[in-house]
């Protein structure tokens, strides 16, 4: 059968109509029907997906294997946070209840849908081949300035919003190796594969061990310099105003890797989210007659980032494989979807790096912390060290940061020994740390050799420097009001 989306999705009568449970769909042998119909069908018991279309794989697409089994499914997933569907396609192997299975999240190009991964790509093949779950979002955009964007979404934050909820549902509902998450995209989708993995940096809601861009977009204020008007209206109504504008800037830069100037090079001292990228497996790919120079620029300029920050960056030039003269050495095949996957193979999810920074352009965790900017629309900022073997956390040179949430387990501190919190600020401001996993009541706490104030209550907003301990959910809460660097020791 062909995959086919339904002409229409209804919203609440579909997130609670009875229907087939997702196990009973994975138990169908080749003695079943080989399809089932577009009808809506629950998934378990829950209230937040149906399946619009499935069929056994060997059906849904040319070149797979025969008689390997696994399923095809459209799927739709309600995101609470828009109140609207997201689309995506899925395979599933034979295996996915049960063994954990590695998850490739597939992105898709330019003006195209999430159909674009089985249609011109062998993906699926892949992931057939190797027991791997596939999932290609529609990475769906409800901006009301921006007509038809969504499906041209530019990794937009809403759009990663609707991709983040199908990973979190694709994660609770099939068995996935959570260290074993990979990204991979194409022009547009490979600016966005690179822009979700820089913003979601959180193992446990599916950050990615390893992402291949392929000539993606990776810097959106350098693609607007470069496309014409009508695509140019299209980000401007995705990010709410031009790069220029105050609001637009902000969401721009959000959504990018890197920041490039209009002329293709990195802008110093520019607002790069592939900062959070350090030892993350990263490939670039790009044709060397490519039409599209720009993305080519760009794929340099990520590179020479990359390289700067000593992080894991291959860059890799092919000659175009386009079977269409009209694409203009900008396609898909250019990349060999096998040589891909066995590099993916290679790599899982690593510790975060014990030193380094972070930008983050909201409230969540980057690595092993969790960083709360003081204001909204704004970048926070920090550098970090972790050292084990003194004990030892390094904030400093803080940016818009409110508040740093770090667990001592977790940064594998030890809990029955002195802890070091070296603690500095470059905006002018103090900034409070939140300590989690401490056991019980520190015997001391001293800034600067000095004995610090312990307050009964959070200690926060203080007007002095000062501590505070909940035993109930063994927190220890460090409020340091100076910007100068200062050295905080606890004892246990």
């Amino acid at each position: 059968m062909a995959l086919a989306v339904t002409t229409s999705v209804a919203d609440a009568q579909y997130r609670s109509a009875p229907g087939q449970s997702l196990r009973s769909l994975l138990s169908a042998t080749a003695a079943r029907p080989s399809s089932i119909g577009a009808r809506p069908i629950q998934i378990g018991v829950g209230t937040s997906a149906f399946i619009a279309s499935a069929g056994q794989a060997s059906e849904a697409f040319a070149g797979l294997i025969p008689g390997r089994g696994g399923l095809t499914l459209i799927m739709y997933v309600f995101v609470e946070e828009t109140q609207a569907h997201e689309a995506f396609s899925i395979y599933v192997p034979p295996t996915a209840v049960g063994d954990e299975r590695p998850l490739l999240v597939a992105f898709h190009g330019y003006n195209v849908s999430h159909l674009d991964i089985a249609a011109n790509t062998s993906f699926v093949a892949e992931c057939q081949a190797r027991d791997w779950i596939l999932v290609a979002p529609y990475s769906r955009n409800l901006a009301p300035t921006a007509p038809g964007t969504s499906q041209s979404s530019f990794g937009s934050v809403q759009s990663q919003v609707h991709v983040q909820a199908v990973i979190d549902y694709v994660i609770a509902n099939f068995s996935v190796d959570k260290d074993r998450l990979y990204g991979v995209g194409f022009s547009m989708g490979g600016g966005a594969a690179m822009s979700y993995a820089a913003r979601h940096r959180d193992r446990d809601r599916g950050a990615f061990a390893a992402v291949v861009n392929h000539t993606g977009t990776v810097s959106l204020h350098n693609t607007y310099d470069n496309v014409a008007p009508d695509t140019q209206a299209l980000l401007e109504g995705l990010f709410g105003g031009s790069p220029a504008s105050p609001a637009g800037s902000f969401e721009f830069a959000r959504a990018s890797s890197i920041e490039v100037d209009a002329l293709g090079a990195l802008v110093p001292g520019g607002r790069h989210m592939a900062t959070n990228l350090k030892g993350v497996p990263l490939r670039t790919y790009y044709a060397f007659d490519d039409s599209e120079q720009y993305l080519i620029d760009q794929s340099l300029a990520l590179h020479s980032f990359m390289s700067a920050a000593s992080a894991s960056h291959e860059l890799i030039a092919l000659p175009s494989a386009c079977p269409l003269p009209s694409q203009q050495g900008h396609c898909w095949d250019t990349i060999d979807e096998t040589e891909v996957c066995d590099w993916f193979a290679q790599h899982s999810f690593g510790s975060p790096v014990p030193v380094g920074q972070v930008l983050a352009d909201r409230n969540a965790r980057w690595g092993n912390l969790k960083v709360d900017p003081t204001a909204t629309g704004a970048f926070a900022a920090l550098d970090y060290a972790v050292a084990t073997g003194q004990n030892s956390v390094r904030l400093l040179s803080t940016v818009n940061v409110d508040g740093i949430e770090l667990d001592m387990l977790e940064l594998g501190l030890d809990t029955s020994q002195d802890l070091f919190l070296l603690l500095g600020s470059a905006d002018g401001t103090g900034d409070q740390v939140m300590v989690r996993s401490y056991p019980t009541l520190p015997q001391s706490v001293t800034r600067n050799g000095q004995a610090v104030v312990q307050t009964s209550g959070s200690g926060w907003g203080s007007g002095q420097n000062s501590w505070s301990y909940n035993p109930v959910t063994r927190m220890l809460l460090i409020n340091e009001i100076d910007a100068l660097p200062s050295t905080w020791a606890i004892a246990p």
